[in-house]
């Protein structure tokens, strides 16, 4: 069966219990993130919002998903391939991953890179779940800048659990990977299954320390550029946030992307927006208008050019859908 009919077939998305589940875990977070929502307040704070610095946002995170990229790069080591294809890659993810639920691009971009390097689809993968582990790292980097701030407190007060939970789910696949991998070469068992979890486990197994390390620095530059992101889009609405507030708001907001949401993770996101601001009111860090107007702006900063240029690139590039898996 080709790859393409089992992403595009909508009746198979639209019966899965997983999306169901996400659609109104994200219609109810959106009902509660506004409620409050003022119709008025919201158009006089888009008037009064300073487009450049939203611009130079849009801007910054097209340049974290070439860099992005640059880490593929480094993960993959094919020497063939370029940063620009895998930057392609990378926005056709996201583009699937705004318009289809279940988070499709991970396994889309996974198969469009595998055809151009000549590789099985599930060791592409496991390249992709190691560049979600150093984005996981990217998130222990936001809470050590934390480390000196009483907001720190506050996140493990409030989202401990959370982020552990992300941190066991993380663990427990690596293990079960690990495991049937292992399974795999003890037992000679050539079943499918067992040959894409090898695979899987290949793909982020053979990584040279030179490219961890260099990677690792990447993914450093790839987040501080996120910080800077938040920074100019919350100073576009004069909002006046210090550093603190915007990695504890980009912390949160990340941990959230891990909750079943519908495509784009609307709603989700928002909430998470709109829940940091009432922890700062709540811990007497300071008091902030407009946060649905700031928390729908913030997620369109990424959403419409990822979404613009993965359909781009998506179409340009729609033979790959054509080809059948290996």
């Amino acid at each position: 069966m080709k790859f393409s009919n089992m992403i595009l077939d909508s009746n198979r998305y639209l019966k899965s219990k997983s999306f169901i589940i996400g659609i109104i875990i994200s219609i109810t977070l959106l009902l509660l993130a506004f409620k409050d929502f003022n119709y008025d307040y919201f158009i006089e704070s888009i008037k009064n919002i300073v487009l450049y610095k939203i611009l130079v946002a849009s801007f910054l995170l097209m340049l974290a998903v070439y860099f992005r990229g640059l880490r593929w790069n480094y993960i993959i080591q094919k020497e063939s391939i370029s940063t620009y294809f895998l930057f392609k890659g990378q926005l056709i993810g996201y583009f699937i991953n705004n318009v289809f639920p279940l988070r499709a691009g991970e396994f889309i971009k996974a198969y469009y890179v595998g055809n151009k390097i000549n590789k099985s689809k599930s060791f592409v993968l496991g390249t992709v779940f190691l560049e979600r582990f150093f984005d996981f790292l990217g998130l222990i980097f936001l809470i050590f800048i934390l480390f000196n701030s009483r907001l720190l407190d506050i996140f493990i007060q409030n989202f401990l659990y959370a982020f552990i939970t992300v941190l066991i789910i993380i663990l427990v696949g690596l293990l079960l990977i690990y495991t049937l991998k292992n399974n795999f070469f003890k037992n000679k068992i050539k079943s499918n299954f067992h040959a894409f979890i090898f695979n899987i486990f290949d793909g982020f197994s053979k990584v040279k320390n030179i490219n961890i390390l260099i990677s690792l620095f990447l993914t450093l530059i790839i987040w501080g550029i996120y910080i800077l992101e938040v920074y100019l889009v919350q100073s576009a609405f004069n909002i006046n946030l210090g550093l603190y507030e915007v990695v504890f708001i980009l912390l949160v907001s990340s941990v959230s992307m891990f909750l079943p949401a519908a495509p784009g993770n609307f709603g989700t996101f928002e909430a998470a927006i709109v829940y940091s601001f009432f922890i700062f009111e709540k811990y007497n860090i300071g008091i902030y208008n407009d946060i649905l107007g700031f928390s729908f702006i913030l997620h369109l900063v990424s959403y419409i050019p990822y979404t613009i240029f993965g359909f781009i690139y998506c179409i340009r590039d729609t033979k790959f859908l054509l080809i059948k898996n290996k």
